[in-house]
């Protein structure tokens, strides 16, 4: 009876001997967002976005949904000056991405919106979805001045300290 009852028990201990002795996977962790880098070269060639993709209405509902949390303008060493928005916020459910970014200028003020977009009838996650998001902001022949930055309800600026033309030769 004795017998009986150390062989499973012996049996047990031999396999967990040898799934230590298995390679090992390293865990998989998702790629890195990409970070701008101030230091970095840039180019006047950069295409200009384009609007996202027309989505079925039937199938998707868009708005203006995300939570925007903070707001970062970073001047890039160059001339003329380049500006880029930095938008950091929640999405509020796991289902709802961001369809598009929209800038828009009158007089000294940028207007962002992000559009968000969310399938219709999905049964999503209701945990709020960290996002980070850059984009461009067009202020090639601008004056030299102070600029205000909205989008949602948050608010920055930034100042340009000489006009932003290429001198005429």
């Amino acid at each position: 009876m004795k017998k009986l009852t150390i062989l499973p028990v012996a049996a047990l201990l031999i396999l967990a001997l040898l799934a230590g002795c298995l390679p090992q996977q390293a865990p998989s962790t998702p790629a890195a967002e990409p970070t701008l880098d101030p230091d970095a070269p840039v180019s006047s060639d950069d295409p200009t976005p384009e609007p996202g993709p027309t989505l079925d209405p039937d199938k998707f509902t868009l708005g203006e949904n995300a939570y925007i949390e903070e707001l970062d303008v970073l001047i890039l060493e160059s001339f003329p000056v380049q500006v880029r928005l930095v938008i950091r916020g929640q999405l509020p459910d796991g289902c709802t991405t961001i369809h598009e970014i929209l800038p828009e200028r009158e007089g000294q003020v940028f207007t962002v919106r992000v559009i968000t977009a969310r399938p219709v009838d999905a049964a999503c996650t209701e945990a709020l979805v960290p996002f980070e998001e850059s984009v461009a902001l067009d202020v090639y022949g601008l004056e030299a001045g102070e600029y205000t930055v909205r989008v949602g309800d948050q608010e920055t600026s930034f100042r340009l300290d000489v006009d932003n033309v290429l001198p005429t030769p």
